[in-house]
């Protein structure tokens, strides 16, 4: 599809083309998909929502780090949820999960915490879309599903390091990190301080 534009004086152009299977996007929608809005390509765009997941996940696309497969899920149903969902539908919905489908996500995050998690596989368990699981899991804890394992991991990694038993490579694999470098670069995101500086910190 052709786009013409013009503008004199220009110094540089940031463009986003994104193009989406129907399927797909019923898999992570679901009754919330707007199918009028897929029939026809949006020209043109610009949504602040829109513009800051494209944007975290162009980061993610060029710096990729292991084990981030909840986080990247999170963000292109975030993306998609802004382009094809009906807007009365956050308005109509503002429901947590029901206390089965709250203890099934926290199982299932507890049983996998060194594994790489999946937003769809968390979704299907409760028995929703990953859009509405991931607003509903949001309203129950206070935080999206990706932040919480995020949390429980540094968590995890915190108390390991106190007992001063393993290494810090060996912790990061005990808690879901690609690698060291990749724990690392979380740890002090989380904490402010690197894993071995926090472990000094609290050792002394």
């Amino acid at each position: 599809m052709p786009v013409w534009g013009y503008s004199e004086e220009i110094r540089s152009v940031r463009e986003l083309r994104m193009s989406f299977a129907p399927k797909v996007l019923e898999s992570i929608l679901g009754d919330e998909l707007d199918s009028a809005k897929t029939d026809t390509p949006v020209v043109l765009l610009y949504d602040d929502k829109v513009a800051r997941c494209a944007v975290l996940l162009a980061e993610e696309c060029q710096e990729p780090l292991g084990g981030d497969r909840l986080y990247g899920e999170s963000l292109t149903t975030a993306l998609t949820g802004a382009l094809f969902t009906r807007r009365k539908v956050e308005t109509q919905r503002a429901n947590g999960l029901s206390p089965w489908q709250l203890r099934r996500a926290m199982e299932y995050l507890e049983a996998h915490m060194t594994q790489d998690v999946s937003l769809e596989e968390m979704a299907k368990l409760a028995g929703l879309s990953q859009s509405q699981f991931a607003r509903a899991f949001k309203i129950s804890v206070g935080m999206p599903p990706y932040k919480w394992f995020l949390d429980a991991r540094i968590k995890r990694a915190q108390e390991l390091l106190l007992r001063g038993k393993e290494s810090i490579a060996l912790i990061a694999i005990q808690t879901g990190f690609a690698d060291q470098s990749h724990f690392t670069k979380t740890f002090r995101r989380a904490t402010g301080a690197t894993p071995k500086h926090w472990q000094l910190s609290r050792t002394l």
